[in-house]
């Protein structure tokens, strides 16, 4: 079709931004500006394919006759470039196209990216700038940066009488960064980590005086291995296209008077270029920090920082030049579908603060605004990662309280919210005690205390962040002498502080503080004060946590009988709870599941009720029903706790982690190993994140994790976190507390069944020892061990040996546990099946039937342990002249 003038001008102005445009988003573009004419679109492609040597923003001017050297040149056949043979063309920008190309001589394989100046292009100014390129890519050595490879210059092309500059670069295979999170709904943390990397690429560049200055999603590439090929779980980074970037001479600086680009030219992408790029004003580092601004927004929010309607240049450098970017955490909330694949409304939350400042300021019209140069981007997402203070917000000493609040949530939260209740009540607290100055002074000298302890996290008084340790070691240290005269204020802070210390896994301080505390309150008040009772029970609780059990009941015990003269549901209710935990470890479950089951009742009955707190009440009664064996009552519950938590606490919850192991825990108790890992790989991620790497609650969920990962056959993994979960509880706990002990069975029984016998039993007699040393004879945590020990002997051919562990677990079991419990039924097939080798027929016979009988009943048929069970009848029917009982049994 021969074309009308009003036709040209047409397909000039589409040319002109189509040229703006790479990849799908061009396609895209195309489509929708000539939906009125899909022939168009086909025209376009051929000029695109063919255009004359213009600024990528350019129009036409001379017509169709400049276009003939470039169109003879693409008519040719594909060259050789060196020893490589070009296999598909996979990608093209204003200043050449990209080819995936292949050795072509046989001496080894190896597949490479190739760039090609257009054919027909000879302006000098192109030719200059794809020679700076070469010279950028040969200096810039890093493992986020497409390598250089080689370079030169192709044989002459027909028609043109000229040969085409190339760059030959490594090849990458992998997906433009934004695609890349999208598609595998990266998580936040791991989109920051992402982007950081990207920062850090690009700061380096800078260092070797480098300026990028198209920096945008199509040129940050993601690999899923080391090598740029893809593989499982390793992200990797690549950097590409320095075709407009700006080698700054030895002569020029980084400073905003260096001028790199001339005004007219658009060596550009728009929606991602600085103002002083739109402007054609002088280019310096700020102008790659805009762009990584651009991108970061993009990734957090899923869209650019402009709502455009009208696609065009001119909308689009109005829109970089006038328009105030919306804030990231108001744009996700309107985002759809989100960025990341979570509630809009919770992440939002996330970005509020900190990130929306450190993205707004990366995107802030001047220059001089920004942050001085990529590596300090980088920086401050580091520090929000950390939990410090970022540099993009004023450093005031209530936002350094905030920020070291937020890095110790699980103790400065429980001491920020008990401060709070304290000053809010200390009114009363010092009326009751008559003291001589104002109220408005003790809670001023209360205040003082507090801020005096948190603002020592100031790293310019100190030169460095202090640990929360040390503030709170200062800070008791200091009560002594700051309130020697006002005991009901000492004990309030003490208080606080031991909820703190034992939050933090620091059991001998909290306990000093506590105990102190609770005398101060019950020489000021007596013994069934609210205040000595509350104190009682944490005191109490933290027995428990110590395994000083008969303490703990002591306590709780009294507290409880104290509380029948005090009013106060929910210190009742709390105090049942606590006596719940102390008659769970020592092994009385019945107990346990009645002082639960009472605290759910003053909970529930309370007005308002605290669904949180119920919540957590229905939680404690749920993993007793699970150790009770009725793990299909208990799963609910532990659910719905789950579903609570993360709506009203968020995703970075001590509670939240806890509840997530504990329900963990059910799934593999059911076999139900994939939800097991997930939830479990998510309570230790949150664990690590809140309360850090070495806390005991992190432990625990690590162990839970391990015995996931047994079900799903990940024995190396499983390994990992048992040996991890056994150190941090040797370093918190002690070597001989009894969650240390079950760390300890817990890999062991993993080392014996991968087959490393002499291995394994020495964890599995370390973890026996300690629980007959610490809990009451018949605890069902020593018959867990003896049980263990009993399989380890019988396989090294200690019979006897054997059959004693047995028979003592099978006791302990029966005494422990309720009729009909699992665990007493594994117990009974276990000592059948070795009795029926070693023992008496008649005995192992009655044992084995038993224990299968009792399995279908609790367990089901598809039980594990109830299949096994059914071997060892069967294979004791297969040996001997069994009992019609048995055989009906195996039939039923």
């Amino acid at each position: 079709m021969t074309p009308t003038p009003e036709r040209w001008a047409r397909l000039t102005n589409l040319l002109g931004d189509a040229l703006e445009r790479a990849g799908a988003e061009r396609a895209a573009y195309l489509r929708e500006a000539c939906a009125d004419d899909p022939t168009l679109v086909a025209e376009v492609e051929r000029l695109l394919t063919a255009h004359q040597a213009a600024e990528s923003s350019q129009r036409f001017a001379s017509g169709v006759f400049d276009l003939a050297p470039a169109a003879l040149a693409e008519a040719a056949p594909l060259p050789d470039i060196g020893p490589y043979r070009l296999v598909r063309e996979i990608g093209r920008g204003g200043m050449g196209t990209v080819w995936l190309a292949e050795r072509a001589d046989g001496l080894f394989e190896q597949r490479v990216a190739v760039k090609l100046m257009r054919a027909g292009v000879v302006s000098e100014d192109q030719h200059r700038r794809f020679g700076a390129e070469r010279r950028i890519l040969a200096r810039l050595d890093h493992p986020h940066i497409a390598r250089l490879l080689d370079g030169g210059m192709t044989a002459p092309m027909p028609g043109v009488g000229v040969g085409q500059p190339y760059l030959v670069m490594e090849y990458v295979e992998g997906v433009p960064i934004t695609t890349y999170c999208r598609e595998r709904a990266l998580p936040l943390a791991d989109r920051l980590a992402l982007f950081r990397t990207v920062c850090e690429t690009v700061a380096y560049a800078h260092q070797n005086l480098v300026v990028h200055r198209d920096l945008k999603p199509s040129n940050i590439f993601v690999a899923n291995d080391a090598d740029g090929t893809p593989g499982p779980d390793k992200p990797t980074v690549k950097l590409l296209d320095f075709g407009i970037a700006k080698l700054l001479t030895d002569e020029e600086t980084l400073d905003a008077s260096t001028p790199v680009t001339r005004t007219g030219q658009a060596l550009m992408t728009p929606e991602y270029a600085a103002p002083e790029q739109v402007r054609g004003e002088a280019i310096t580092t700020a102008t790659d920090v805009y762009a990584l601004g651009v991108v970061l927004y993009e990734l957090l929010v899923g869209h650019r920082p402009y709502a455009i309607e009208d696609r065009s240049a001119t909308a689009v450098e109005r829109a970089v030049l006038e328009a105030e970017p919306t804030k990231p955490s108001t744009a996700l909330r309107a985002a759809s579908p989100p960025a990341l694949a979570a509630d809009p409304t919770r992440l939002a939350r996330r970005l509020r603060g900190d990130l929306d400042t450190i993205v707004l300021k990366a995107l802030r019209k001047e220059p001089e605004r920004r942050y001085r140069s990529a590596a300090d981007l980088a920086d401050d997402l580091r520090r929000h990662a950390e939990g410090l203070p970022v540099t993009a917000r004023p450093d005031t000493p209530g936002y350094r309280v905030r920020k070291f609040a937020t890095r110790h949530r699980a103790g400065v939260a429980a001491s920020v919210a008990l401060a709070a209740a304290l000053l809010l009540g200390l009114g009363g607290t010092l009326w009751q005690a008559q003291l001589a100055q104002t109220e408005a002074a003790k809670a001023t000298a209360v205040n003082d205390f507090l801020v005096g302890m948190l603002a020592a996290a100031d790293p310019t008084e100190e030169g460095r962040d202090v640990r929360v340790a040390a503030l709170l070691d200062r800070a008791a240290a200091d009560l002594d002498s700051s309130f020697a005269d006002q005991p009901l204020v000492e004990a309030d802070l003490r208080a606080t502080l031991g909820v703190v210390y034992t939050e933090l896994g620091l059991y001998d301080e909290a306990t000093t503080l506590l105990e102190r505390a609770l005398a101060l309150l019950r020489q000021a008040h007596g013994p069934q004060h609210p205040q000595a009772i509350e104190t009682q029970s944490r005191l109490g609780r933290l027995a428990v946590l110590q395994g000083a059990y008969a303490y703990a009941d002591s306590l709780l015990t009294d507290a409880l009988q104290a509380t029948r003269h005090a009013p106060g549901d929910a210190a009742r209710a709390n105090l049942y709870s606590n006596l719940g935990y102390a008659r769970y470890v020592l092994g009385d479950y019945a107990g346990s599941e009645e002082a639960h089951r009472e605290a759910v009742r003053l909970l529930e009955a309370q007005t308002p009720r605290e669904e949180i707190e119920i919540a957590s009440a229905l939680g404690n009664v749920a993993i007793v029903l699970s150790d009770l064996g009725q793990l299909e009552e208990a799963t609910p519950i532990l659910e719905r706790q789950v579903e609570i938590y993360r709506t009203h606490l968020g995703p970075d919850n001590s509670r939240l982690a806890r509840a997530l192991a504990n329900l963990g825990s059910v799934y593999y108790d059911r076999a139900l190993g994939p939800e097991a890992v997930a939830v479990l790989t998510e309570a230790v991620d949150i664990s690590t994140r809140v309360l850090g790497a070495d806390n005991t609650e992190r432990g625990w969920a690590l162990g839970n994790l391990g015995s996931a990962f047994t079900l799903v056959g990940r024995a190396e993994e499983a390994e990992t976190a048992f040996r991890e979960s056994l150190g941090i509880y040797q370093a918190t706990l002690g070597e001989d507390h009894p969650r240390t002990a079950g760390a300890h069975l817990r890999l062991g029984r993993l080392i014996y069944l991968e087959g490393r016998l002499a291995e394994g039993m020495p964890h599995a007699e370390r973890a026996t020892a300690i629980w007959q040393a610490a809990l009451p004879d018949d605890h069902p945590a020593i018959a867990l061990g003896l049980m263990t020990m009993g399989e380890m002997h019988a396989d090294r051919g200690a019979a006897v040996a054997a059959e004693a562990a047995l028979r003592e677990a099978y006791r302990i079991r029966r005494v422990a546990l309720p009729e009909d419990h699992p665990d007493t039924a594994e117990s009974a097939s276990v000592l059948g099946a070795l009795l029926a080798q070693h023992g008496t027929p008649a005995e192992a016979e009655d044992l084995l039937r038993a224990g299968y009988a009792s399995l279908r009943r609790a367990a089901g048929p598809d039980d594990s342990r109830t299949q096994q069970a059914a071997n060892h009848l069967r294979a004791f029917c297969d040996a001997h002249d069994c009992t019609a009982a048995s055989r009906a049994a195996l039939e039923g």
